[in-house]
């Protein structure tokens, strides 16, 4: 089946969905999840064709904060920004092969070979740009001010999220949890689901 591509804005502090891309509300951070292939802030990208590798169906990028002060701390107790990964299957998924980069036009950015995500579980992983301090620590760090996060299979695009602006300690989840589209959360949930706090 082919994949749709669509859009989805949320504005920060009320819900707002439209399937409209990139379109300017004067006064309003946006968020915008946008599926893979969809068109971008520049005018567009042509779409992509899906890789036939399974975990593309079960691989997603769930929750992620870009201005990280007071939440989720790494293990050095560091404030880094965070990316939460889910699989949604009912079986381990290796991660060898993916890579993670807010950058399209540089795909294998970070690695991610060597990790796994346990059956319908979570990997959080940190956009510090200080890798040396162990392999859920990327090479780059993610912008409050906007910017695109993708995860790629073989260098195809499985997932991304492409958001405006962002405030400290916000974060952009999907809701429900897995599988819905982005929303703004009042409360981090990092490495647990994604509920009570989204609108």
């Amino acid at each position: 089946m082919p994949r749709l591509c669509s859009a989805r804005l949320a504005r920060l502090d009320t819900t707002l969905a439209a399937a409209l891309v990139m379109v300017p509300l004067v006064g309003a951070p946006l968020l915008g999840a946008f599926a893979s292939g969809c068109p971008g802030a520049d005018g567009g990208v042509d779409p992509e064709p899906p890789t036939d590798d399974p975990r593309a169906d079960v691989l997603r990028i769930n929750e992620l904060v870009v201005s990280n002060q007071t939440g989720c701390a790494d293990a050095a107790g560091e404030f880094d920004d965070w990316i939460e990964l889910v699989n949604l299957d009912d079986v381990d998924v290796t991660l060898d092969g993916v890579t993670i980069s807010d950058d399209r036009t540089q795909r294998d950015k970070a690695t991610l070979d060597g990790l796994s995500i346990p059956a319908g579980g979570r990997l959080l992983l940190f956009a510090d740009s200080t890798p040396a301090q162990g392999p859920d620590h990327l090479p780059f760090k993610l912008s409050a001010a906007g910017e695109e996060l993708l995860i790629f299979i073989d260098g195809a695009i499985v997932d991304e999220v492409i958001w405006v602006t962002a405030t400290a300690d916000q974060a952009l989840a999907r809701f429900p949890d897995g599988s819905g589209d982005f929303v703004s959360c009042a409360t981090t949930t990092c490495g647990e689901e994604n509920g009570a706090a989204c609108p």
